[in-house]
């Protein structure tokens, strides 16, 4: 068993589903869609408080992923909005970035989290830190201290929930319905049973909620898990899977990133750089590469950030009355 996770939208608390979680390719489609559609009503509404409730973005979940679209969108307001859509140029465009913890990225050291908050504040990015969200009705998003935001656009990436998996018994997950492993990647209570990746939790003294649910500790498992697979035909022992922390990366925006790779903490433009680079070589094939590289020095000079044409309608019926 390996990946399979699901976005729950409001945690445990059973609130209609009204916006985007961001969990897979579709989900960013869908996310794309979603800002470009409601900015296209903005730009048709005479109601003031309407342009604005349209044209406003909510993140929840301050980790690399939040951190990363509320740069992209702060950046998407400053040079492609006003060119774009030159109907919103006097609409006080939002984004919010909401965190239930005390600061961003907490898997980085707290000098990397400050330059963080630094960075989104200086692009007019609004930042609210011991801020758990209580609801959300498709206009305003209520947070725990009773304060109300207007945004039509809500994206949830602070967590994802597990597809629970019929039969196993229940004191094999956890809250979150993660199946529990030991440290070979057994389920537990199952001992012929594995389970790799963000819909498994491997708890250990360095990692007491478990791995990073992140690309890394899912490939070192599968390695380990097909070691062990082959020691089980062998009559072999099983050997313990132990994560090698390769780095955590977050882009800001342009030539603004932190970086924390193997201890060492680096900010600002020559982060940016390491983060372009690492991703650039992580792509399959030569011409990607190549092609890839040359979009972005395009995009770095100009701000061409391509056409905003919706290539799939993001239909909000569709996602409504799933139990969440």
């Amino acid at each position: 068993m390996a990946g399979g996770s699901d976005t729950n939208f409001f945690g445990n608390n059973g609130f209609k589903k009204f916006g985007t979680g961001l969990n897979s390719v579709t989900d960013a489609l869908d996310i794309r869609s979603r800002i470009l559609q409601n900015l296209e009503k903005a730009c048709v509404t005479c109601i003031e408080d309407d342009k604005k409730k349209l044209s406003s973005v909510a993140i929840v979940g301050g980790g690399a992923t939040g951190v990363e679209i509320a740069g992209a969108l702060a950046e998407f307001k400053r040079y492609i909005l006003p060119k774009d859509y030159p109907e919103l140029k006097n609409v006080e465009m939002k984004v919010y970035l909401i965190e239930a913890g005390n600061r961003l990225l907490q898997a980085m050291p707290e000098k990397l989290s400050a330059k963080t908050l630094s960075y989104l504040t200086q692009m007019n990015v609004d930042v609210l830190l011991n801020t758990p969200v209580e609801s959300f009705d498709g206009e305003k998003i209520v947070l725990e201290n009773e304060q109300i935001l207007s945004a039509s656009t809500f994206i949830w990436t602070a967590g994802v929930k597990a597809i629970p998996i019929k039969g196993l018994p229940t004191e094999s997950l956890s809250n979150q319905n993660r199946i529990l492993t030991d440290e070979f990647g057994r389920v537990l209570t199952l001992n012929s049973v594995f389970a790799i990746g963000d819909n498994a939790i491997l708890k250990s003294p360095n990692y007491p909620n478990g791995h990073p649910m992140v690309a890394q500790p899912a490939i070192q498992q599968g390695k380990t898990l097909a070691k062990n697979l082959m020691r089980l035909i062998r009559n072999e022992p099983l050997i313990p899977f132990k994560y090698q922390d390769k780095g955590t990366m977050a882009t800001i925006g342009k030539k603004k990133a932190v970086a924390w790779i193997k201890k060492l903490e680096f900010s600002g433009f020559f982060a940016w750089l390491i983060w372009s680079f690492i991703h650039l070589i992580s792509l399959i094939g030569f011409r990607n590469k190549i092609m890839v590289a040359i979009n972005w020095t395009w995009s770095y000079f100009t701000y061409d950030k391509g056409n905003e044409v919706i290539i799939r309608r993001y239909e909000e019926e569709r996602e409504q009355g799933k139990n969440v």
